[in-house]
């Protein structure tokens, strides 16, 4: 099975991947919260998909080359173990990016 190994994206200089991990808060009693974690790699699933959302795998831009309005979209590329790459588009909605689901090649 294959894995993201890398993403990137047309707007920013680079990008990172993180997934939520179950964090115990100390200052509120022991309760769970989710933290977002860096990753070196995100597996693809039986179809060959892995969707990029909130709350689960994210990818973060970092170093935009220009700020992001509403309604505007980035090209997202990951790369594979296998080498091979795959390409996507987001768009800007609210506060975060739409989720872009990227089927390998």
């Amino acid at each position: 099975a294959d894995s993201v190994t890398g993403v990137s994206a047309d707007v920013a200089q680079f990008a990172t991947m993180v997934s939520p991990q179950p964090h115990r808060m100390p200052t509120s009693g022991g309760s769970r919260a989710m933290l977002m974690s860096p990753v070196a790699t995100v597996p693809l699933g039986r179809t060959g998909q892995v969707r990029f959302a909130p709350g689960g795998h994210t990818a973060l831009l970092y170093n935009l080359q220009r700020p992001l309005a509403v309604g505007d979209s980035a090209r997202l590329t990951v790369q594979l173990q296998s080498g091979r790459t795959a390409t996507t588009t987001a768009r800007h909605e609210r506060k975060v990016m739409k989720h872009s689901s990227i089927t390998a090649p």
